[in-house]
């Protein structure tokens, strides 16, 4: 792919960057940036009850995020390391996916943790979590792997 093909296909993806509300493979993508962190350290399970707790607790305000969740998406998308360690767009789309999907059941977790729905402070500890799983503590090698060998 040129220069030029990945700009334009970047660009169109960050202009229709978004994240929706929780999906049915969360949980498979959750699951495979939690296989990507290297021994000794772990993250944890999902919360349990996921699906209550989103639809209790998280789903009621996830629209007033709505720039915050747009903006975070591009983030995931742009320059992304997976274009590089992965099988190219194929591991971007995908390493994306699976960033939506730890963001959802971070948020969840959140909500969970603190026994409130999900306000401004929850939110930004949901992306704190996330970041802290996807940049920090998942080995990008075995994250690019996950995302080129799921047939993203």
């Amino acid at each position: 792919m040129s220069f030029e093909a990945l700009s334009a296909w970047e660009r169109g993806q960050i202009s229709r960057a978004t994240i929706d509300e929780l999906q049915d493979e969360d949980v498979t993508l959750f699951h495979q940036a939690r296989s990507a962190v290297p021994a000794p350290w772990s993250w944890p399970e999902p919360p349990e009850h996921l699906s209550e707790i989103w639809w209790s607790q998280v789903a009621p305000a996830w629209a007033h995020f709505d720039e915050a969740l747009a903006n975070y998406a591009a983030a995931k998308l742009f320059a992304s390391w997976s274009l590089y360690l992965g099988d190219g767009v194929e591991a971007a789309a995908h390493s994306a996916r699976i960033a939506s999907a730890v963001l959802r059941i971070e948020s969840a977790r959140q909500c969970a943790l603190f026994h409130r729905p999900l306000d401004r402070e929850l939110m930004i500890e949901a992306f704190r979590q996330s970041d802290l799983l996807l940049v920090h503590y998942a080995d990008p090698g075995l994250l690019a792997a996950a995302a080129s060998g799921a047939g993203a």
